[in-house]
């Protein structure tokens, strides 16, 4: 008994809804029909803003296209750039001295700033990636950092 109950309480919320279906149908064509009884002076005008407005662009391209000209060939060089930055760089030899961090060896502080004098004789690790948190207070707090 209780289901039926649903079942019709479900039936009828379905009538609701395709009732409020129908209304925006019907209130979707009158819109339809509207646009459709636009003139045609008014499209003409449309047409006739879009048409202008495509004249002045045309015209400002060509005015500038000496600029245009330079800005493509300068992204076409900032892109074969960043296509050699993005190559895969080949792993450089690595010996016995090879420099890792670990909780036992401190990072190199002039490292972390762009340039170790001594380089791969320095004491200090010189890691891959430099902590940002290390770069502003010359110490790290964060524990999965062995920059401390």
């Amino acid at each position: 008994m209780t289901d039926n109950k649903a079942l019709d309480e479900k039936v009828n919320a379905m009538r609701k809804d395709l009732v409020t279906v129908v209304k925006a149908l019907r209130d979707l064509n009158a819109s339809v029909k509207k646009l459709e009884e636009k003139s045609e002076n008014d499209e003409n005008k449309e047409l006739q803003e879009i048409l202008k407005s495509q004249e002045i662009i045309d015209r400002i391209i060509v005015e500038n296209s000496d600029s245009i000209k330079r800005l493509d060939r300068e992204i076409a060089k900032l892109e074969k750039e960043k296509r050699k930055l993005d190559e895969p760089k080949e792993p450089l030899e690595t010996n016995e001295d090879e420099r890792r961090v670990d909780e036992t060896i401190k990072k190199c502080r002039y490292y972390n700033k762009g340039y170790c004098k001594y380089e791969e004789k320095c004491k200090f690790a010189h890691p891959l990636e430099t902590c940002q948190k290390h770069l502003e207070t010359l110490k790290c707090t964060v524990k999965e950092c062995k920059d401390s």
